[in-house]
Parts: C-alpha cells; sequence; structure tokens
C-alpha cells in the first residue's frame, strides 16, 4: 500500500462512516456479552495466578529502602488489572461485529496500541483486511507503547499481531521500531507528521 493509495482510500471515506473508540458500545448485543463474559473469565484466571504469584513472601516485592511497596501498590494494580479486563474483553468481542457492519477495505488506526485499536487490528487480520497504523507520539528507545518486550520475538513470527503497515514521522522512528522493537522493515513506512 502506498502513501498515494492512502491519500486516495482515505479521501473517499465520509466523516459520519468514521467509528471511534465510543461507538464500541453500539455495537454490544447479546452474543457479544456472552463472549465478553467468556474472555473476561479467562483474564482474570489470569490475574488470580498473578496475585497468587505476588502474594507469594518468598518473592521480593518493589522496596524502597527498608519499606515493601507490594502491599500499597498491589492491591492497586490489581484492582486495575480486573477492571481492564472488562474493557479488553469487550473490544475483542465487539471487534468482528464493527468490522461485519462496516465493511471497510482498510483499517486505519491513530494509536495502535490502544484497547479498542488492537481489537480491530487483530480481528482485521483474521479477515485479511489491510490495516495501517500512524504513529501516536514521539517514539524512543524506551518508548512503553512500543517496548512490547519479550513479544518482539512473536512480532518477527507473526505471532503477535501488528498493522500491516505503521506510518512514521521520520528515519529515526523507523529504525528505532526496526533495531529496538524488531517490527518488521517491509511494515514501516516514513511519511511525515499526518
Amino acid at each position: 500500500t502506498s502513501v498515494a493509495d492512502l491519500h486516495k482510500l482515505s479521501s473517499k471515506q465520509r466523516s459520519d462512516s468514521l467509528i471511534g473508540w465510543q461507538h464500541f458500545s453500539n455495537f454490544l448485543g447479546p452474543k457479544e456479552a456472552i463472549a465478553t463474559y467468556r474472555i473476561r473469565r479467562r483474564l482474570l484466571s489470569k490475574i488470580k495466578q498473578f496475585e497468587k504469584l505476588a502474594n507469594d513472601a518468598s518473592i521480593q516485592g518493589f522496596r524502597h529502602g527498608p519499606y515493601d511497596l507490594n502491599r500499597c501498590m498491589l492491591p492497586e494494580m490489581l484492582h486495575c488489572l480486573r477492571r481492564a479486563t472488562w474493557y479488553i474483553s469487550m473490544t475483542l468481542a465487539v471487534a468482528p461485529n464493527i468490522l461485519e457492519h462496516e465493511t471497510p477495505e482498510l483499517v486505519i488506526v491513530a494509536y495502535e496500541h490502544g484497547t479498542f485499536q488492537r481489537a480491530l487490528i487483530i480481528e482485521a487480520s483474521k479477515r485479511g483486511i489491510p490495516t495501517v497504523a500512524l504513529q501516536h507520539g514521539r517514539i524512543y528507545s524506551a518508548y512503553p507503547d512500543y517496548a512490547f518486550g519479550a513479544i518482539s520475538a512473536k512480532i518477527e513470527k507473526g505471532k503477535f499481531k501488528i498493522a500491516d503497515r505503521t506510518c512514521v514521522y521520520n528515519e529515526e522512528a523507523a529504525s528505532i521500531l526496526v533495531k529496538d522493537f524488531r517490527f518488521p522493515r517491509e511494515n514501516v513506512t516514513v511519511t511525515g507528521n499526518w
């Protein structure tokens, strides 16, 4: 997909046909509610495993000097994870409906790490719909949104879905994605600041 092709496709779009994260709940029906429940149940079981591990007295937790920060941080962290499972589950369950309803030729996301955008990239990939991600903010070596860590090897093998094309501001950003985060070079295109 060339930059010129992207411009042609985006100029065909009408503003009323754009779907944002706030529209996800419009596509949540009974079938998706059940799917959300099942996905969330799996995620919560993983959180319980984490909780057991985190509460293991033999594991040294977060410390600052003599203070064990696990006591104050762990409950809040677990609360955030439990709340996040609802949103993650819903977006994964609803993404198929959105793509079925909208029947896009191309999916463009402006923040490829958000839950909504990840769900669309995953589902579009399953359906063979091309995906494009637009750089969000400055990319640097320790950029947390691109720092997938151990997942980087899975990107190389195609097991962790990334957009078919990631458009970045400059060569520096492209180089960081390729060298530090193992994005395939053919998936990264320098387009400038959108």
